[in-house]
């Protein structure tokens, strides 16, 4: 293994031993199988002590592989295409990654099953956990950069217009793309476990000790941890993007305790300010900002992601916030 050129060229080398070892043990086989007379039979445990002994150069390189396939994984994140200045770029980026993710998980899987059969979980999800974990920081970091970029930018005010928010928005459909592709693996990997009765095809006794085999199907059935930090990200990008959606709203709305009808009113009258019929400038405002705001989400989200949903949020939201300004005056 230390003669190998390339993480690639090392788990192939695993492959390889595997199989050799996998001849030997149907060699050994057709001696136990074929017929004679006064035939000895073996017991099951003396069979699995044989498999555990013949599995042993294995057994001692399989840790070795995780480290070999995480390399190989980590090695797609090279892509100069990451590091792109423009935000939306950069989000089309990550967005093609979590795309491509799903291939990627699934061809280690398939490898480290040719390796290790259904023993292979305790040493490939190690990997996936390094590639998800670092595909999150970098989904993270990006959209810091995007609130970054939203607060300090001239058209804090712009909304939807903001290059700020198709890229938060397509950001948040990136972590979407990559738990449901990480949902699909796990369920892949669930319809892999095998239970066989053959002693020398029980993998998890042949490579695994007996407490990592007491963990296999909890492994194999619970929930990975490290996909909840990526769940937190896409509620923060949710938040993000909410929140650059409805500026120009909140910005309007800020006006109201400084309107001088509040003011101006006859200090004699306990009455109300008087607001008149025609609409105020703010109100005009988030009015024309409201009606324009469907076609402009029509350019950043699919059919699924109906622009109502968005208009919902933010006329509830501009609701509660004039409620609470009038609520503060009254009292």
């Amino acid at each position: 293994m230390k003669l190998c050129s390339n993480p690639d060229e090392a788990i192939l080398m695993l492959v390889d031993l595997r199989r050799d070892i996998d001849e030997f043990v149907k060699t050994i086989k057709v001696i136990l199988d074929a017929p004679r007379r006064n035939k000895e039979t073996l017991l099951p445990a003396t069979i699995r002590e044989f498999g555990r002994a013949v599995y042993a150069p294995l057994r001692e390189m399989l840790p070795k592989y995780t480290e070999l396939q995480s390399q190989m994984l980590l090695a797609h994140l090279s892509d100069p295409q990451l590091k792109q200045g423009d935000l939306l770029e950069q989000s089309r980026s990550l967005y093609s990654v979590a795309e491509r993710c799903e291939g990627w998980i699934l061809n280690a899987q398939t490898r480290a099953r040719r390796i290790a059969g259904d023993a292979s979980p305790p040493f490939s999800l190690p990997a996936v956990e390094a590639l998800v974990t670092a595909v999150t920081g970098l989904i993270s970091s990006h959209s810091r950069r995007i609130e970054m970029a939203f607060l300090s930018s001239e058209g804090f005010g712009q909304g939807v217009l903001s290059d700020t928010f198709p890229a938060s928005l397509l950001l948040e459909s990136t972590t979407s793309v990559l738990l449901d592709a990480l949902r699909k693996v796990q369920e892949a990997e669930a319809k892999q476990e095998e239970v066989t009765a053959e002693p020398l095809s029980d993998m998890p006794v042949f490579l695994l000790e007996a407490e990592t085999r007491q963990k296999l199907p909890a492994i194999r059935s619970e929930p990975w941890g490290f996909v909840a930090a990526l769940r937190r990200v896409k509620d923060q990008l949710r938040g993000l993007g909410r929140a650059i959606l409805r500026k120009p709203v909140d910005l309007q709305l800020d006006k109201i305790p400084q309107l001088p009808v509040w003011s101006n009113n006859d200090a004699l009258s306990t009455d109300l300010p008087d607001f008149a019929l025609s609409p105020q400038e703010y109100i005009t405002e988030i009015g024309q900002y409201l009606m324009t705001l469907p076609q402009h989400l029509e350019m950043h989200i699919s059919e699924k992601q109906a622009p109502w949903q968005f208009l919902s949020e933010v006329r509830e939201v501009c609701l509660a916030l004039k409620l609470q300004n009038t609520l503060l005056k009254i009292y």
